[in-house]
């Protein structure tokens, strides 16, 4: 693959996760009316997804400036790439956990003091 079909990649799941995020979004409301998961997990979820492809996006551009200011397009260029995007993902991924966690001893924080 060359550079510019990557770029051109990136730019269509930054253009192709909001929408498809409100899709599943729209999808899972309905089911949660008939009895499914949590809305707040599954909203947060939802975000997250449609967040992911412009926020790549954004990553990719500044990434690639950095490489070509600093002249790394090299193994070595690509390499750090990969290893930051994998650290975002891991990021988005814990950060997500933890604030599900924060939410819930919230919630049992005011069940407790309402009982």
């Amino acid at each position: 693959m060359e550079h510019q079909d990557i770029g051109n990649v990136m730019i269509l799941l930054a253009l192709v996760t909001p929408g498809l995020a409100l899709l599943i979004g729209y999808g899972l409301r309905r089911s949660v009316e008939e009895g499914g998961p949590s809305t707040s997990r599954l909203r947060r979820n939802v975000w997250i997804l449609g967040a992911a492809g412009p926020a790549n996006l954004l990553l990719w551009l500044a990434l690639n400036g950095l490489l070509d200011g600093w002249g790394w397009r090299s193994v070595i260029g690509y390499v750090l790439a990969a290893v930051t995007f994998v650290a975002a993902g891991f990021a988005t991924g814990f950060l997500g956990r933890v604030l599900s966690e924060l939410r819930a001893r919230r919630r049992l924080k005011v069940e407790s003091r309402d009982t």
